[in-house]
């Protein structure tokens, strides 16, 4: 039969932490949480956990040990009679006779411990003020060099290099009481590539706009509501929709969610990498989050009482999308009923009949692919029916 100390896997004289490590790593390898409550697994960790309670406790250890050593063993019976008190007789202080001064000798000594505490505070006032004095000197000499570092970060800005000065700046850590002026020229630096980067995004300079907005990745405004958008827009013109979408989560997980925010993220997996159940995901979220709306504002009877002068254009998009998405994952019957409710908002929309038309032809409907592309041939002239319609 394996002793406790084989079945933990370890010497007879290993340390208590030698016997903790290698209690955890076996109990791993053997609880029955990992072993789908295998009986067998379950009976061997009770044999570590016995074995384990037994090594971890000093006394139940040398008990086991002598065990061992000796095949059995018993500690000697314990008294069980208390044993008579024992009392103790404390020594006599020795008395203590005060010498005797006469009033010279105690006007000395009252002299000398003037002088002394003198000499001692004096040597205290005379290092401490060696001690400011050198401080003075050496923040006087610090400041100085700060100040050459500004000046470096003022001279780099003239030269257009943003992010260097920046760097230069922010580098500086804290400012003292007379920087004052730094920390203001750090505000206004910021602030400046803010602008500069806004200007960007509006004359649609997608790629100065992103290396602007990195500059302040590492400062607290870097992540601001605003700029995390701009981020993402500038990257969905510029065609990198994973970089997008990863933005777009991001500001999910900051709490910014709503009907516009699902409609923009679906529309990333929709136009990137084509990922139409993704996408479809966002915008039934998004519809859930407009239907709401619409409840709080008309109540349940909402379908029959608005209409498109109380709906956001970007609704518009929103369930014309929704339609076209169950188009394309190959739910028809929904993609019809999707667009039933549009029509009668948005009657003069091609958009809706053609998605219901495309629906009904995939269902082998043909008389009713037809009716919607004639519709929607008569709302735009450009359309071409994929039928030959009568």
């Amino acid at each position: 039969m394996p002793t406790y100390y084989q079945i933990l896997g370890v010497a007879e004289d290993a340390l208590s932490d030698e016997i903790k490590a290698a209690f955890k790593k076996q109990a791993l390898k053997f609880h029955p949480d990992r072993n789908q409550g295998d009986p067998a697994m379950e009976e061997l960790f009770k044999e570590l956990n016995s074995a384990y309670q037994t090594l971890s406790n000093p006394y139940t250890r040398h008990r086991y040990d002598m065990t061992l050593k000796f095949g059995s063993f018993e500690l000697p019976p314990q008294p069980t009679t208390p044993p008579p008190p024992r009392y103790y007789r404390r020594p006599r202080r020795p008395i203590f006779h005060r010498p005797s001064l006469t009033s010279r000798e105690n006007l000395m000594a009252t002299m000398y411990a003037f002088l002394f505490a003198f000499v001692v505070g004096l040597f205290i006032k005379i290092g401490i003020w060696a001690t400011d004095y050198y401080k003075a000197i050496e923040r006087e000499k610090l400041l100085t060099e700060r100040r050459e570092v500004f000046g470096m970060a003022q001279s780099a800005f003239k030269k257009g290099e943003l992010r260097e000065s920046l760097l230069i700046i922010d580098e500086m850590g804290m400012f003292f009481e007379s920087e004052m002026d730094m920390r203001e020229y750090k505000d206004m630096l910021l602030g400046n590539i803010l602008i500069r980067a806004d200007q960007c995004m509006e004359d649609k300079l997608y790629k100065k706009a992103l290396s602007l907005y990195s500059i302040l990745d590492n400062f607290p405004n870097g992540n601001s509501l605003n700029i995390l958008l701009n981020k993402a827009e500038a990257n969905k013109q510029l065609g990198n929709f994973q970089r997008a979408i990863d933005i777009y989560h991001q500001l999910f997980y900051i709490g910014y969610r709503n009907t516009s925010f699902y409609i923009e993220l679906g529309g990333l997996y929709e136009n990137g990498p084509k990922d139409y159940e993704s996408a479809l995901q966002y915008y039934e979220k998004a519809t859930d989050m407009a239907v709401s709306e619409y409840e709080a504002v008309f109540g349940k009877a909402y379908p029959v009482m608005i209409n498109a002068n109380f709906i956001p254009k970007h609704h518009f998009q929103l369930f014309t999308k929704l339609a076209n998405m169950y188009y394309l994952t190959g739910d028809f019957e929904r993609g019809i009923k999707s667009t039933i409710w549009s029509k009668e908002i948005w009657p003069d929309s091609a958009a809706n009949y053609i998605i219901s038309g495309q629906c009904h032809q995939a269902l082998g409907e043909t008389d009713l692919a037809c009716q919607d592309f004639n519709i929607a041939k008569n709302l735009d002239a450009s359309f071409q029916s994929p039928l030959d319609c009568p």
